[in-house]
Order: C-alpha cells, then structure tokens, then sequence
C-alpha cells in the first residue's frame, strides 16, 4: 500500500498563514464559543493540553495528511461459479455475446492521523481509466455509496453492505446487532457482508455509472480511530483491455480533537493530492 501526502501549494500556504494569523490579532479567537461538545473536548484533560495557537493550526498544515489508496479486485464471473449461482440472463449476454467482464473493486482510502487529529471533511474523485475509447471503454455500473445512500451516513451506526447476485449492492444499518439470519437473503450475497463504521456524516455523489465517480464526506462528528473511508464499484470491462487504472483525486482537511477554541477548525483549508492505482484484470490465459 502506497502512501500520498495531501498537502497546500505552497504560495496558497504563504496566503493562508497571513489570513490565519491575522484574525488571531484581531481576536476572532477570543469570543466565547459556548460548552463545547463532549466529543471535542474532555473536561479532565489538562487545560495546558489544549492546544488552541494559531500556529498549531499552520503546523498541522504544513505537514499534511498522509493518505493509503488501496483497490482490492475480485473477477466477479468465476465467483459465480465457484459459489454454484447461476448468471443473471444480462450478464450472461454481455459475457458470452458481448466479451465483457465484471470485476467488483473494494476501494480504502486510509487516513493517517495523529491520535488527537479527526477528519472534518474527505473528497475522492475516481477517474476509470484503460486507454479505450468509444462503447467498449471500462466504466461503473454500480456503485457504493450512491446518492440514495446519503442518508445512512447521517447516523452513527455500522453499515453492512453487500453485493448481491443482481449486480445491485444491498445496505443494512446495524446488521450485526440482528438476532437471527434471513437464510433467503444470505443465499443472495454474491460478496460481503463489508463493515463500515460511520458517523453524522453529510454525503454527496456524482457520476453513478460513468467513468468519473466522485464522494464528498462532510463528518459532523468526531470518530476517534475511524480514519478509513470505503467505497465499492462493479466494473464492466472488454475482455481485450489490458489494463485499467484508477486516477485519484483526493481532498482532505483534518483538526485537532483537543482545540478548545474551534474557529480554528473553520479556517483550515481543504489538502489534496493525486494518486494511480492499478487494477488487477482476471487471467487471460
């Protein structure tokens, strides 16, 4: 797994830092900003600890935020075989008639923080890539999260998302709290169930089914430790391609969860940084 740092241009950087410590002599700092809510601020904690300088903030962004892309690829027709389901009658065409193939790509993109750090806002844009042209250019057929999905992430709850043998990703909140096990449905998991830990989150998404794929997270609350931001796509793939690559875009902003004066947090700039992440295509053999 290869790491990126998301990171400000460096003339932004000159321009933000006068912005920041300008509003400090200024005193925007200083008004009061009421009881703070128990997931940013812990009463015991020294108050020496709370770190509320400006020129913490400027610290934080000149360093970054180191960010992991990883995609794991599973070739979806043999599963279907190796699990003895039956390929739906579209599948089978565009298969058998049409020489596609259909990969599922789990996507993680790992945050790493420091323990008091949190992620306030994450945006990632998938670009599908494989120098194909025209009909026959790999895209996404399904994704997850899509827009229809927005309103899970507004609750802090764990998500259980599964691909069915449809083609089509089944969502189900706090699924692991359940008692007993729907047998018909659990017949209908192609792969899955994943885990997805979230958090009053507002979600946007745009290109479902296109080449260019883009989630916007936007955390209202902090989640200690839950750094890492999933995302899944089924692509439809010529059996010619040699290869498909994804193109990442990625922006982050990040705070600390031991500011006791959160204006800071309002005046972070959003951090971004570019990564290929290649994809492996089923044997050809």
């Amino acid at each position: 797994m290869s790491e990126v740092t998301a990171m400000l241009p460096a003339d932004a950087m000159a321009s933000w830092e006068e912005s920041l410590r300008a509003a400090a002599a200024r005193g925007d700092g200083e008004a009061p900003v009421g009881p703070e809510p128990e997931a940013f601020f812990d009463p015991f904690r020294p108050v020496a600890a709370m770190r509320s300088d400006p020129e913490d903030a400027i610290g934080l962004v000149r360093r970054g935020v180191r960010v992991a892309p990883f995609a794991e690829t599973t070739p979806l027709l043999p599963l279907y075989a190796a699990l003895g389901r039956e390929l739906p009658p579209p599948l089978r065409v565009a298969s058998e008639e049409q020489r596609y193939e259909f990969l599922l790509v789990a996507l993680t993109f790992s945050l790493r923080l420091d323990d008091d750090e949190s992620p306030d806002h994450a945006e990632f844009v998938v670009k599908i890539r494989d120098g194909v042209d025209g009909p026959r250019a790999s895209r996404a057929v399904e994704v997850f999260p899509q827009r229809v999905h927005a309103t899970y992430f507004q609750a802090s709850a764990q998500l259980s998302v599964a691909l069915e043998a449809s083609m089509k990703f089944s969502v189900e909140a706090d699924a692991a709290t359940r008692v007993g096990v729907d047998a018909a449905a659990e017949a209908k998991v192609l792969a899955g169930p994943f885990k997805i830990d979230i958090g009053q989150t507002e979600l946007d998404v745009s290109g479902e089914g296109d080449r260019d794929i883009g989630w916007v997270y936007r955390v209202r609350r902090a989640l200690e430790g839950k750094n890492d931001f999933r995302s899944f796509l089924v692509l439809k793939v010529a059996r010619e391609t040699e290869k498909v690559r994804l193109l990442v875009n990625i922006g982050v902003r990040t705070y600390r969860r031991t500011w006791k004066t959160l204006w800071l947090r309002e005046k972070l700039p959003i951090l971004y940084a570019s990564a290929a992440l290649d994809l492996e295509l089923p044997s050809r053999d």
